[in-house]
């Protein structure tokens, strides 16, 4: 025995156990008949939350603990009589909640409610407000379950609002080159263009292709107002890359006090669509309740592998569904 090898089977046995969970979700897809199945991504994005941040590990040993307990009390939960699972969507300010089970009958949070034959079983649907987290109490034929509804608020919808709160950098220069947004129905249309940083046709006079130290440095962007952040732990926001060159972005809380922090990055390739969640790191201890702003920002200057710098193309993109967890 090695510290090694212990290591090695435990993090085997702990990918097994993440096996296990998303064959009995697959299981479940196939027997409800439920379209697109059920991403295991969805049921531990928490757990992984409680160890990670992107890439960066937290090394407190005992959360390691915490998760493997947590990710068996989940299977053991599927593992139920009223072969019940829970599924949630959240749109930022609602939570609709699907229960497929076999039992006949369901009540949630004392409701009687009615459902519909899916596949082998029954679905239950359910509309709730997720401006709070809560807890369902679900009683079906063999038993009672529950289940948590994250805390979720809606950060703009452009329905309803337009672009009001939102703002676009970007110098107005001779030629009116300028980010721009616009409202299309329930999403918006972002432009972002590159710029010289003193403005249109200042480049021609400082090198080659007109790249000087403040207009590599700039970062063009959009940025939404929020209210009541705090306690946030995620944002969340989809992305439809509309453009002609891929998306890079950087996305930034802003203080009360007018300066950002960098909480990560998303990527989005030509004609692709992303729906985008962005944890907030336990380690850059943000207070969240001084939050004021979200800005998606992009690199100003681009570089080819010859290292030859030129503004950025366009990027042209569509915004939906931003909205932060709590």
């Amino acid at each position: 025995a090695s510290l090694r090898l212990v290591n090695y089977r435990d993090s085997m046995d702990d990918y097994d156990m993440l096996c296990v969970y998303e064959n009995l979700l697959n299981e479940y897809a196939e027997k409800y008949g439920i379209e697109g199945g059920l991403d295991v991504n969805d049921y531990v994005a928490d757990i992984y939350d409680s160890l990670f941040s992107g890439a960066v590990y937290y090394t407190d040993d005992s959360l390691v603990f915490k998760a493997r307990e947590e990710l068996a009390k989940r299977i053991l939960a599927l593992k139920n009589e009223d072969k019940l699972v829970v599924s949630t969507d959240y749109n930022g300010k609602d939570a609709t909640v699907s229960v497929y089970t076999t039992s006949p009958t369901l009540s949630i949070n004392g409701d009687t409610t009615s459902g519909v034959v899916a596949g082998e079983g029954y679905k239950y649907t359910t509309t709730l407000s997720s401006s709070s987290a809560s807890e369902l109490e679900i009683v079906a034929k063999n038993g009672t379950y529950t289940h948590g509804i994250k805390g979720t608020a809606k950060i703009t919808d452009f329905a309803a609002n337009g672009t009001e709160g939102a703002v676009c950098s970007g110098r107005d220069g001779v030629d009116s080159t300028k980010s721009t947004i616009t409202t299309d129905g329930d999403k918006a249309r972002v432009m972002i263009r590159s710029y010289y940083a003193k403005g249109a046709g200042y480049g021609a006079n400082v090198d080659v292709n007109g790249i000087d130290g403040p207009t590599s440095r700039l970062m063009p962007s959009v940025t939404f107002d929020v209210d009541d952040f705090s306690g946030a732990n995620a944002l969340r926001f989809s992305v439809k890359n509309v453009g002609s060159t891929v998306l890079e972005i950087y996305v930034h809380l802003i203080m009360d006090n007018g300066l950002s922090e960098e909480i990560g990055t998303a990527y989005c390739g030509l004609g692709k669509s992303n729906d985008v969640r962005i944890q907030i790191s336990k380690l850059l201890n943000i207070d969240t309740s001084k939050v004021k702003g979200v800005k998606l920002a992009f690199k100003n200057v681009y570089a080819d592998a010859n290292g030859y710098e030129s503004l950025w193309a366009d990027r042209e993109f569509e915004l939906s569904d931003i909205w932060f967890e709590k």
